[in-house]
């Protein structure tokens, strides 16, 4: 009897052996057959766009087009957009070649931008190499205009005193002007084209910037056609003391690489500041 129980035990375990080999062969020739499919379902293109859109407009650059664009951003400019990028979800691919960089930007349903930057750029002429009078030290005052739809973050940490025009009720006005009081930059109301106006329309407002002479207490008015109008990359700079500069078509990065190759003779000043007021401004200098 009980050697017919043991014959029996070893029969069952022997059969469920047998039973479990079968399962597992079937399950290993199924998985081989199957396709692998990836659990990240991806971005849309939609959503690829907005999110690539913003990485290249938070750098001061135009965003691309679908499909393949060449571009010409910077080394550094393009590390800054790529890092950007990289803090999404976005898939991109960065390809190393001979004469150039090739980003690929993939949504969920296939490749959406081909962007190509060239290794070896042409240097920029942005420096100034001369001036008037190269070893007067007079105070300037610097405008900046046009930065009604750039983040100007990049330029905050610079020491030069900076004036940010900035337009009444503009995108971003609220964003940049707040930055430019944090970092000790001043914000000056750009009204040139405004037939109407609060001084309190932004914050921190020191200055007005103005087509004509308007009588404003307490703050100063800086006409335009007391003042020179300059480009990033001219070979010389204007003998006068307010300077504006149209950044509206310039990357933040190339503004920034501007300012600080300018002479260090200058010495640049707030509007808010009594010594550049327009009444001393055209005097001489000790």
């Amino acid at each position: 009897m009980i050697f017919f129980k043991r014959v029996l035990i070893g029969f069952v375990v022997l059969f469920t052996t047998l039973l479990m080999v079968h399962y597992a062969f079937k399950q290993l020739t199924t998985i081989t057959n199957t396709q692998v499919v990836a659990k990240k379902s991806g971005l849309t293109e939609r959503e690829v766009t907005s999110l690539i859109d913003a990485a290249f407009e938070a750098s001061g650059s135009t965003p691309p087009t679908k499909g393949e664009d060449a571009r010409r951003e910077s080394p550094t400019e393009q590390e800054t957009i790529l890092r950007t990028i990289k803090q999404t979800d976005v898939e991109i691919y960065v390809l190393q070649k001979t004469e150039t960089i090739v980003w690929r930007i993939y949504n969920n349903r296939g490749l959406q931008y081909i962007l190509t930057f060239p290794k070896n750029q042409e240097p920029k002429s942005s420096d100034p190499i001369e001036m008037v009078s190269a070893h007067s030290k007079k105070p300037v005052v610097l405008i900046l205009t046009g930065i009604k739809y750039k983040d100007v973050s990049l330029l905050m940490d610079l020491d030069i005193p900076l004036n940010l025009a900035v337009v009444p009720e503009s995108p971003f006005a609220l964003k940049n002007a707040v930055s430019a009081a944090n970092n000790w930059h001043e914000v000056v109301l750009d009204i040139r084209n405004s037939s109407e106006f609060t001084i309190d329309s932004v914050p921190f407002v020191t200055g007005v910037l103005s087509a004509t002479d308007i009588p404003l207490p307490f703050i100063n008015v800086v006409q335009e056609q007391d003042s020179s109008t300059i480009e990033i990359g001219q070979s010389s700079l204007p003998d006068n003391n307010i300077w504006i500069l149209n950044i509206a078509d310039h990357s933040i990065q190339d503004v920034r690489d501007w300012l600080t190759a300018l002479p260090k003779t200058l010495q640049f000043r707030r509007v808010s500041f009594a010594d550049i007021t327009l009444s001393s401004m055209n005097s001489p200098t000790p």
